[in-house]
């Protein structure tokens, strides 16, 4: 028997399923999505097989697989090939990067996102946030809040990137559109690249938002409009590495494009799941707001620390983590569970499941922020226990922003407004089906 054939032998012998000639187990993954994952787990435990199209991929949900994967062995996996869904718009993203060239952007780009520099546009964005918020909310109107939290989001991204002057509004607009342009094709299914397909036009409005973004790279060179100045763009335009090395203007546009994927879809996402666990938990809802009532010389919740607001948002992260499932090619063969998985295979690391791994966390499907307090803190279980954001070299670096933002629109809502949510979701059907419930979900806002 050849070794192709005995490691194919061995990816039968794991528990799982390969699904239909060709398409593998493609359809029920896209109808199923997160639930996909979760009903395997549930069915075959933390390690367990799939294929999608002619994709083998075994799942991994063991932190110890994430140590591994993302960081003891992380040479042996490529992140640019695990994300091929991605490469047709953000490949020279952050999270599409490999090895040394991964290492020299990270460098040049986290300065941009210290909590040092995001406290100087923590004004500017409040400010943002209440303008939006005034200007869009309806009292007791019913809405949808993932379109209008995308809206915001993407509106901070876009201000946190140029600037807040008021020259720079065109801009934001103009930004904002070719993202959404861009954004719709990125979720389709159906990837020809013909006239008149949604594939197509992404592709062009990428194309063009590539472009404008250069431009706009450009004048700011040229204008030299660095000092003073504590935008990202400005933030990108001054690092420099020891030897000189620097971002150029392309890399920067890239950069940036992937910032706007990542920083707006996540915290929009995690804004109505948040929204609706506190409905579902009215007790830690209160709590919240007797917070903010009590600390009057405070006007913010804190994200810092061991509060209670970080608590409520982890225990959100833990039970609806912003990405489902974080892909790897393999590119040099490794052993796992018994079995060698070759170079061309997939694995599937999974936060969804791993933070319901009972031994890592007690009743893991019950609602308890204080798993993250004092004595229990089950987090700290396992360096790689809780990963919401991602591990290792990969982690993400935006995590700050996200939690920033959440703070300052989940403290201006509680401070403003009372929710309803006009769905009859069971709570068991919206932790198993969340990204689809959040789809359909209908909310109102009342004083």
């Amino acid at each position: 028997m050849t070794q192709s054939s005995e490691n194919e032998k061995k990816f039968y012998n794991l528990q799982g399923e390969v699904g239909y000639p060709i398409l593998g187990e493609a359809s029920q993954l896209f109808s199923k999505n997160q639930y996909f994952w979760l009903e395997r787990f549930y069915r075959y435990g933390s390690i367990f097989k799939t294929r999608i199209f002619n994709m083998n991929a075994v799942c991994l949900a063991e932190p110890d697989a994430y140590k591994l994967i993302l960081k003891d062995e992380a040479h042996k996996f490529s992140s640019n090939q695990g994300w091929w869904v991605l490469k047709p718009f953000f490949e020279r993203g952050l999270l599409l990067q490999d090895g040394q060239e991964h290492q020299r952007s990270k460098r040049l780009i986290s300065p941009a996102f210290t909590r040092g520099s995001l406290a100087h546009s923590r004004k500017n964005i409040e400010e943002t946030v209440e303008r939006y918020l005034i200007e869009h909310i309806e009292n007791e109107k019913i809405f949808s809040p993932l379109p209008f939290f995308r809206k915001l989001t993407l509106l901070i991204i876009c201000r946190l990137i140029l600037g807040y002057e008021q020259d720079q509004e065109q801009k934001v607009n103009k930004l904002s559109q070719l993202f959404l342009d861009v954004l719709a094709g990125v979720s389709s299914v159906v990837r020809l690249n013909m006239p008149l397909t949604k594939y197509r036009k992404a592709l062009q409005a990428n194309e063009d938002l590539q472009n404008y973004l250069i431009l706009i790279i450009s004048e700011r060179r040229q204008n030299k409009l660095l000092s003073g100045s504590s935008s990202l763009l400005d933030i990108l335009l001054e690092q420099r590495e020891q030897d000189g090395d620097y971002l150029l203007d392309r890399e920067i546009a890239s950069q940036i494009s992937a910032i706007f994927f990542g920083g707006h879809e996540t915290t929009a996402n995690l804004l109505c799941s948040s929204l609706v666990q506190l409905e579902y938990n009215t007790s830690w809802q209160e709590k919240l707001r007797s917070e903010l009532k009590q600390n009057s010389s405070k006007s913010f919740l804190s994200f810092y620390n061991d509060s209670l607001f970080n608590n409520i948002i982890n225990e959100c992260l833990r039970l609806n983590p912003p990405i489902y499932t974080i892909p790897r090619k393999v590119i040099k063969s490794f052993e796992v569970a018994d079995c060698k998985v070759p170079e061309g295979w997939y694995i599937i690391l999974s936060p969804l499941l791993t933070h319901r791994i009972p031994y890592l966390y007690s009743d893991p499907e019950a609602f308890d922020p204080l798993r993250f307090s004092p004595p229990r803190e089950e987090h700290k279980k396992h360096p790689f226990g809780f990963i919401s954001f991602g591990g290792g070299a990969h982690k993400c670096i935006g995590q700050d922003l996200v939690m920033l933002e959440l703070e300052i629109i989940l403290t201006y809502l509680l401070r403003e407004y009372f929710w309803k949510s006009h769905n009859q979701f069971e709570y068991l059907e919206f932790l198993r089906h969340t990204a689809k419930c959040i789809k359909l979900l209908k909310i109102s806002l009342y004083s």
